[in-house]
């Protein structure tokens, strides 16, 4: 009876029944703690939170075609320079010793098959991040062509675009070769592929380098008030600057330079060029500007009484914003000024050119100038804050003027015998402070 009773069970393990119902205990216990009981909701929720930030920092790594290229060329070198060497250090620990000495005999390749396979899908990726950056690259140099900036601006853009594109290309077609030398070969001949790639990624940076903090080189804070003193030797400007302006006008005031002056500092020779009609980065021919020349007769009087009369003056030093934007913003410092009189100037086809230079003034005009300080030293610190070198100068131990480095326009205009009131042809370049 015993004998009779172990057959049936053997036979009905035999057929299954005992697993089937195992089985089917197993799913449902599965099914209900992780996807019926709160706990295993909780779970995966929690999983799925853990892999969505990863790829959101992925998007915002790569969210324009250049950082695409980027963060997929650092993944590389991190891959090849830190990843890899760890494992195969990692693999030659765990080795026995006749995995070592069959190794002297036939050497193994460094990669393993899912190491390789990762490598060559991350190669991919590069591809096609480097095809996107090469669309881009193509994209803003008939973008540059498509501008109006003057001939040689545009050859010298194209010039350097051209260069870039060359080593951008060569970099990446080398990359390329020992990339895929890398995942085709074996042996000695994949650990020599990825010594060269590994040295070639570990001199060239993909990231922009950290640039270590100095708390007394911040961008931004209080300026400076210490500048250099205003240079009153042309010979200096010609060393600094490489140009030889015209120096030590004793300008009174804008627009209230004296007739005697005005004679002794106009220039009859050297008629303008090209270049004094042409449009620069800050000299622009916008609609706004041809507009308001028109408006103005291309008159250069009234050109330069518009401009002297609507720019309020920012007491700061160089070129900031450019013509455009100083017209917008009825405001600007003395090169912006002078770009915006410029413009206008060439728009009504008078030739016209930047000067600069060191000038006086009375301290009482700078004062107002620089908007309504109280005392000449608060005048000189404001402009030397802005990065202009000034100086003051004193009579019987008070500041009577100040002396700065300055920027102003000079054009072509019909002088003698009129000495401006109307314009026909010009025969003078001569000063225009606005």
């Amino acid at each position: 009876m015993q004998k009779a009773t172990h057959t049936i069970t053997m036979e009905a393990l035999r057929k299954g029944l005992f697993a089937r119902l195992a089985g089917m205990l197993t799913l449902i216990i599965f099914g209900f703690v992780f996807y019926i009981a709160p706990t295993g909701e909780a779970i995966a929720e929690v999983m799925s939170r853990d892999d969505q930030p990863s790829s959101e920092l992925e998007a915002i790594l790569e969210s324009t075609p250049d950082k695409k290229l980027g963060h997929r060329l650092s993944r590389l070198r991190e891959t090849i320079v830190n990843d890899l060497p760890r494992a195969m250090e990692q693999r030659r620990d765990l080795r026995g010793w006749l995995d070592r000495a069959r190794e002297r005999i036939m050497p193994a390749d460094p990669l393993t098959a899912s190491e390789t396979k990762d490598l060559r899908r991350l190669g991919e990726r590069i591809a096609d991040a480097y095809h996107e950056a090469h669309e881009k690259f193509v994209e803003d140099a008939r973008r540059w062509e498509q501008t109006d900036l003057a001939p040689h601006v545009r050859r010298l853009i194209r010039e350097r675009h051209q260069e870039a594109m060359a080593r951008f290309q060569s970099r990446h077609d080398a990359l390329r070769r020992h990339l895929q030398t890398l995942v085709e070969s074996k042996g000695e001949t994949q650990r020599k592929a990825f010594d060269d790639l590994r040295t070639e990624l570990e001199e060239t940076p993909f990231e922009r380098r950290h640039t270590p903090l100095d708390p007394n080189q911040l961008p931004w804070g209080p300026s400076d008030s210490q500048v250099r003193e205003p240079i009153t030797n042309p010979e200096e400007f010609k060393e600094i600057l490489g140009i030889l302006p015209r120096t030590a006008y004793p300008l009174v005031a804008a627009n209230q330079l004296p007739i005697g002056l005005l004679s002794g500092t106009t220039l009859a020779a050297a008629p303008p060029v090209d270049a004094d009609l042409a449009q620069t980065l800050e000299v622009r021919f916008t609609d706004e500007i041809q507009d308001l020349a028109a408006d103005l007769d291309n008159d250069p009087t009234q050109i330069h009484a518009w401009v002297h009369n609507h720019i309020r003056y920012i007491p700061s030093h160089g070129s900031i914003q450019g013509a455009q934007a100083t017209l917008e913003g009825r405001s600007g410092n003395a090169m912006d000024t002078a770009g915006l009189l410029i413009s206008l100037l060439r728009a009504a086809g008078i030739p016209s050119r930047y000067a600069y230079g060191t000038v006086e003034a009375p301290a009482e005009k700078v004062m107002n100038w620089v908007g309504g300080a109280h005392t000449p030293e608060a005048a000189m610190n404001l402009m030397a804050q802005g990065g202009i070198p000034v100086t003051g100068i004193t009579q019987g131990g008070q500041i009577t003027h100040i002396r700065f480095e300055h920027v102003w326009a000079q054009a072509w205009v019909d002088y003698f015998p009129g000495r401006g009131m109307t314009h026909q042809t010009g025969d003078s370049w001569i000063p225009m402070d606005a």
